[in-house]
């Protein structure tokens, strides 16, 4: 006896997918539980919108990926802008996430457990045709004002002459 099964995609937009950074979020200190152990972490969101269009509105499909906000280079957040710079910072150098914000990546889209997209590594894009942005810069969606709602916030210090990458 042979069991068979035939996969059947539903208009899933996964793999290298080009995308633009559409915004960042603070979500300031987060309670986070791990192994049982309660703990405090800064984290932020990036938002990105993908070059596909959801089939029913017409707009870039978003998608985000949440980091704690950490300068290691072990972090998730400083591998994945070292992956999207395509080299590594020097030390001591300043990354300004507000001049994250326009720049392109290819971004490795898979669909979680639970049906949403998520990114799994972001890289430098070798696309010559770069997306525009087309989402406003205050558009920021409910489950993330939540999410910025249950944060502690400090006021950290501003230079706004740093360069991008």
């Amino acid at each position: 006896m042979s069991l068979t099964l035939e996969v059947k995609h539903e208009d899933s937009v996964t793999g290298d997918i080009q995308a633009v950074c559409t915004n960042y979020f603070d979500l300031g200190i987060q309670k986070e539980v791990f192994d049982q152990n309660e703990r405090e972490i800064h984290k932020i969101i990036l938002m990105f919108e993908l070059e596909s269009r959801n089939k029913d509105t017409g707009k870039r499909i978003l998608v985000n990926k949440e980091y704690a906000f950490s300068s290691s280079k072990r972090s998730y957040l400083m591998k994945d802008l070292v992956s999207w710079k395509g080299k590594p910072f020097a030390d001591g150098e300043i990354i300004s996430f507000d001049k994250l914000i326009g720049h392109n990546a290819m971004l490795n889209i898979i669909e979680n457990d639970k049906g949403y997209l998520s990114i799994l590594s972001i890289k430098s894009s070798t696309n010559v045709s770069l997306l525009k942005l087309e989402y406003n810069r205050d558009f920021c969606p409910d489950y993330i004002k939540k999410k910025i709602s249950k944060g502690k916030f400090e006021s950290p210090a501003v230079d706004d002459n740093t360069p991008p990458f």
